[in-house]
């Protein structure tokens, strides 16, 4: 049996949501396909470039085939490629955000999980590169039909989806007049309320806008609602809409060709749109490779497109069309088995498209900090 080791960037027990989407939930399928899995790397704190230690050592020592390295990078983990190459031990580096093209240059094979993002890496490199996208999580979950049924001059909810604090609404500021905006993001419990008010001064401290921050924080049609992974989808199933806006007046920060809003994943896009839910999304890259305005979602990019969209979807055919359009859109072809399979044949390519070198005999494998067992 094919062994994978796993190298993480955060803990197996406290996951980051890449961690869980890019490798977590495919160990399943991983298992149905005939592959063994095991942990060399799990760390207690998510760090994008650790000490990795003797990773090497204890991949080699737990048999791997093939290690892969979920989104860390940087000088130790270079070194321990390069001595798992040299024993003929497979790499494949998977990233979501990030371009680095050392990392694919010194691994197998890489994987991110767009195309966009493919191609900001150099052209010599790409034939390495291969997109797995996000897989849906939970399909079974879906919209509340009752809203549907609604009166019309209902106030209606539009829901958005964060992993940050996320205080200003981007681009429109304020719900135009019949809507309500929940934000779920990375905010205090509402049973804290002191945490609550010494996150929102510290915000507000850090804003050059303060007044329009203020003004949301206190604006009577906007709820914040602390993150969590069922939270999310309970605030989602009893929404009207889904809304993504995203401040793209940010610029490219240093090293990077590109700002970090334009390589996002479809994460958050498809995560609604497989609930059955209209979506209104600012128009990056990852979007535009999924929606069809007008059919499945709407693209807004200016203000005024935003209230043109919020005043379409008003309408309860649109937003029931839209919607059922938007679930059969996303099901299939990102679902996790479908992710799963793609992910499968880059392995496979990866233990195939190289010759193995020597491999060290069989040894009693360091402690990994942070983990006492496989994820088997």
């Amino acid at each position: 049996m094919r062994k994978i080791s796993f190298a993480l960037l955060s803990s197996s027990r406290d996951p980051a949501p890449s961690t869980r989407i890019a490798c977590l939930n495919l160990v399943p399928y991983l298992h149905e396909a005939g592959f063994e899995t095991s942990l060399v790397f799990d760390p207690a704190r998510p760090y994008e470039e650790p000490e990795v230690g003797d990773l090497a050592a204890r991949a080699l020592a737990d048999r791997a085939d093939v290690v892969v390295l979920q989104k860390i990078h940087g000088r130790s983990v270079l070194e321990s490629v390069a001595k798992l190459r040299a024993e003929g031990v497979s790499t494949v580096y998977c990233v979501c955000d990030l371009v680095d093209n050392e990392m694919v240059a010194a691994t197998d094979a890489t994987i991110v999980v767009t195309d966009f993002l493919r191609s900001l890496h150099d052209a010599e490199l790409r034939h390495r590169i291969h997109v797995v996208h996000d897989g849906i999580e939970r399909p079974a979950m879906a919209r509340d039909p009752e809203r549907l049924r609604r009166p019309e001059a209902a106030s209606l909810h539009a829901a958005l989806i964060t992993s940050h604090a996320m205080y200003r609404l981007p681009i429109f500021g304020t719900p135009p007049a019949g809507w309500r905006v929940e934000v779920v993001g990375r905010f205090p419990d509402s049973s804290q309320p002191w945490q609550r008010l010494l996150a929102a001064k510290w915000a507000l401290s850090k804003s050059s806008e303060r007044l329009g921050m203020l003004g949301a924080m206190l604006h009577p049609k906007i709820r914040y609602t602390a993150w969590g992974p069922d939270v999310v989808y309970e605030r989602l199933r009893s929404s009207d809409i889904g809304i993504i806006p995203v401040d793209t007046a940010d610029g490219a920060e240093d090293g990077t060709p590109v700002p970090s809003w334009k390589v996002k994943s479809e994460n958050r896009l498809t995560l609604m749109m497989a609930m059955g839910l209209p979506v209104i999304a600012s128009p990056i890259p990852s979007y535009e490779a999924v929606v069809r305005h007008g059919e499945n979602g709407f693209l807004a990019r200016t203000n005024q497109d935003w209230l043109t969209c919020f005043s379409a979807l008003r309408d309860t055919g649109l937003r029931s069309q839209m919607g059922d359009r938007a679930r059969e859109t996303v099901l299939k072809p990102f679902s996790v088995e479908h992710q799963a399979e793609r992910f499968i044949a880059v392995i496979n390519s990866a233990l195939t498209g190289k010759s193995r070198g020597p491999r060290r005999p069989p040894q009693t494998p360091p402690p990994v900090a942070g983990s006492n067992s496989s994820t088997r």
